[in-house]
């Protein structure tokens, strides 16, 4: 049996594998060219201009005080995992690190007690 604090984190890690499963289901239903992971609507590899675009449009609507890019969401999902509790080996194997020493400072930079500096949002953020 799972300690609680491994409880959540293998949980997301379900839910996760189950949108994987059924983005995998509908990209094969839209018969892709390629092998790509992400397509466009034609159903050709999503190109990383359409990324940037998005991620610029969303950022700007979010009212982000810099544009979001694409390595700050690669940034954003090793911090998220280090937060949560995870190996670090298991976040060297998501990032694709092949040296170890660059996957240990998300750890380092999420002590567990980081919580308690979190600047809080207002009831009234307008989201």
């Amino acid at each position: 049996m799972l300690p609680a604090s491994e409880t959540g984190f293998v949980n997301k890690l379900r839910v996760r594998r189950i949108i994987i499963s059924v983005w995998l289901t509908e990209r094969a239903r839209m018969k892709p060219t390629g092998k790509t992971f992400f397509i466009s609507e034609q159903r050709k590899p999503l190109h990383r201009s359409t990324v940037n675009l998005a991620l610029r449009k969303y950022s700007a609507a979010a009212s982000l005080p810099l544009r979001a890019h694409p390595l700050m969401l690669r940034h954003a999902a090793a911090s998220q995992l280090a937060d949560q509790g995870a190996d670090t080996r298991l976040i060297q194997d998501v990032l694709g690190h092949r040296n170890i020493q660059h996957t240990v400072r998300y750890p380092a930079t999420n002590p567990p007690d980081s919580k308690a500096l979190a600047v809080r949002i207002p009831a009234d953020h307008g989201l």
